[in-house]
């Protein structure tokens, strides 16, 4: 909350000033109509990063908009601004804030005192988006093979994964996956990675298949998401088939 109306003007000159350098910014949070907070990315230089920001009036809090809204942010820069890392920071104590951060596949990985926080306030608590990894024609290395086999069938036992059934062998996971990666190899498909942001293990997984018809080929848009994969533990929602 900003200290005086003086303080709040410069601030929301800073937001606009933000949206004219980078072209994307902080946003109206509105819920029927009416105002009840704001938020969105912006985007800081020491260190480079986004940073991830909401705040909602008091009697809106606890309705699920704060999450909504981050999430979508958190989609957002992940899909347009994949090489910058997107963090929250957030007060230990404001358990709310941290939950919110979680529940969009943050995960703490830091502390540090805020710029313009008083050393008393203590350390915030950093939490951090997982990491965009494209592999293509490369091919995965053994340590991603590993663990994109280890998610699939870990997505099939949760009962995710279509064209398997829990129980399906490993084996059988890795043939299917071997076909995969042939076609990455072979230009047809590519491979898009979540990695956590304290461990670097892979945590989701999708496939873009190229359309087969080659006068199609030049039109990127219409590339086709064959499967996604995500790991349970941080899409409360359960694993993807």
């Amino acid at each position: 909350m900003a200290a005086s109306d003086e303080v709040a003007s410069v601030q929301f000159d800073k937001v606009l000033a933000h949206w004219d350098r980078e072209g994307y910014g902080y946003h109206l949070v509105e819920e029927q109509g009416q105002v009840v907070g704001c938020g969105g990315l912006k985007r800081n230089d020491d260190p480079a990063e986004l940073n991830l920001y909401y705040r909602l009036v008091f009697g809106a809090a606890g309705q699920g908009l704060a999450r909504e809204a981050a999430r979508a942010w958190v989609a957002w820069g992940l899909e347009w601004l994949p090489t910058l890392p997107i963090v929250a920071a957030a007060a230990e104590h404001n358990a709310a804030s941290v939950a919110t951060a979680r529940t969009c596949g943050l995960a703490p990985t830091s502390r540090r005192l805020l710029p313009g926080d008083p050393p008393e306030f203590g350390a915030a608590v950093i939490l951090t988006a997982p990491r965009v990894d494209v592999v293509r024609t490369e091919g995965f290395d053994p340590v991603t093979l590993a663990q994109v086999l280890d998610l699939w069938v870990a997505t099939t036992a949760a009962g995710g994964a279509v064209g398997f059934l829990p129980g399906d062998s490993r084996e059988r996971h890795a043939e299917a996956l071997a076909h995969h990666e042939a076609d990455m190899v072979a230009g047809d498909v590519t491979a898009v990675l979540l990695r956590a942001p304290d461990t670097d293990r892979v945590v989701a997984i999708g496939f873009w298949q190229r359309p087969s018809n080659p006068l199609l080929h030049h039109r990127r848009r219409r590339a086709g998401l064959g499967r996604v994969r995500a790991a349970g533990r941080r899409h409360p929602g359960g694993a993807g088939g």
